[in-house]
């Protein structure tokens, strides 16, 4: 490997700390999505949910301030990084059973990424809630912080899959195996005040699996189909799923990956294998009825 090969890309010539050089990038949207995820314990998980409020002061309101303030001050805390414009940032904490979900959405317009600004973000906000709750609990426990999605830029999209279930986890809904069959692309998008109408295209052989009121996996997803068409099919969208996946974040042009039923697949490929002898055994019945009445 050579010199300039193993060179770290914030050290220069003279192995002297450096930012790396994004001038030449292209300035296009950016988003970013980060979560942390903090255990209460039963006291106070109770005490948030009733009150919100321990001696120092509103909890949820002051660690969403907090988390505002770190998506901000990202520049000033990670060494190399770039003080960015930020044209729209989001704190969202919601309480959930024994834990506290901390949700950052970033957004701006440059040549580098908001992933570092919504983590920030995420890791101020959550170490605020324990330092506004410790004085009631101080075996609380920040179990995670991580990238949940990100948008724009040369490394292209990315979003978080998360863990399998363990053995003996309780599991609820469609069963989504994370294999993608296809890649579809938003057609239109319908708003409403209750929910918003995805209008997805796709290869036409694919559609031999969908019926509406069956299901689909859009981007890791499960969904309800709605209607389907020749190379289309629609999906409903409510509230609470716009705020909890990625779906809330495409836009008309967008790809997404489809993975359809299983057990759907399943039935259609054995009939369409099995149909030619079913067809070959009725003929042969036929002629025989036909020439036993002769």
């Amino acid at each position: 490997m050579s010199q300039t090969e193993n060179r770290f890309t914030h050290l220069g010539e003279n192995d002297q700390p450096r930012m790396v050089d994004v001038s030449e990038k292209a300035v296009t949207p950016r988003t970013a999505i980060a979560e942390a995820l903090i255990w209460l314990g039963p006291e106070l998980a109770e005490l948030l949910k009733n009150s919100g409020k321990t001696k120092k002061g509103p909890v949820l309101e002051t660690a969403n301030i907090a988390g505002i303030q770190g998506c901000k001050k990202t520049s000033d805390l990670i060494p190399m990084w770039y003080p960015l414009p930020l044209f729209a940032t989001e704190v969202e904490i919601q309480l959930e059973g024994e834990q506290a979900r901390v949700r950052v959405q970033v957004k701006t317009t440059n040549k580098t990424g908001v992933e570092m600004e919504a983590l920030t973000g995420a890791s101020v906000a959550a170490l605020t809630l324990y330092d506004m709750c410790k004085s009631v609990s101080k075996a609380m426990v920040i179990e995670s912080i991580k990238l949940i999605e990100k948008t724009g830029g040369k490394s292209g999209d990315y979003v978080d899959i998360e863990r399998a279930c363990s053995y003996g986890d309780e599991v609820g809904g469609h069963h989504v195996s994370g294999h993608v069959d296809c890649i579809g692309i938003i057609k239109k998008i319908y708003n409403s005040p209750n929910n918003r109408d995805v209008v997805v295209s796709c290869d036409k052989q694919w559609l031999a699996y969908l019926i509406p009121k069956g299901w689909i996996t859009v981007d890791g997803v499960s969904l309800t189909v709605v209607d389907v068409g020749d190379n289309w099919f629609s999906v409903s969208l409510i509230p609470e799923t716009l705020k909890q996946t990625v779906l809330g974040l495409k836009t008309e042009g967008q790809k997404v990956n489809l993975e359809f039923d299983h057990t759907v697949k399943v039935i259609v490929h054995t009939i369409e294998r099995m149909l030619p002898e079913i067809k070959e055994n009725a003929q042969s019945n036929l002629k025989k009825v036909i020439n036993n009445k002769v």
